[in-house]
């Protein structure tokens, strides 16, 4: 398990879905983002992990924020149709 596998809140570890994890084990490839034109994306994405934990320390619904991160994380890297159905799939299993 990669030190990506849980996020910590109040030092009480929230697991991250397999599907998130399947992500992170996708990107591990890359080391940063290399491309500067991206850089908003990659903002936006920390801001929307930022309001992910605060909802969660709420035990909010988060589903759609996860959906749009997802998505934005798609976008980022690149990531055809085929690699995000593959993600997607493996959300399901």
């Amino acid at each position: 398990m990669t030190q990506l596998s849980c996020l910590v809140v109040k030092e009480r570890p929230l697991p991250i879905p397999a599907f998130v994890q399947a992500v992170l084990h996708i990107l591990s490839a890359f080391a940063e983002i290399t491309d500067f034109r991206n850089q908003p994306i990659a903002d936006e994405i920390e801001t929307l992990v930022d309001r992910f934990i605060d909802l969660k320390k709420d035990s909010q619904d988060t589903s759609r924020l996860e959906n749009h991160i997802d998505q934005l994380v798609y976008q980022l890297y690149d990531l055809t149709s085929e690699v995000s159905g593959v993600v997607e799939a493996s959300e399901q299993n």
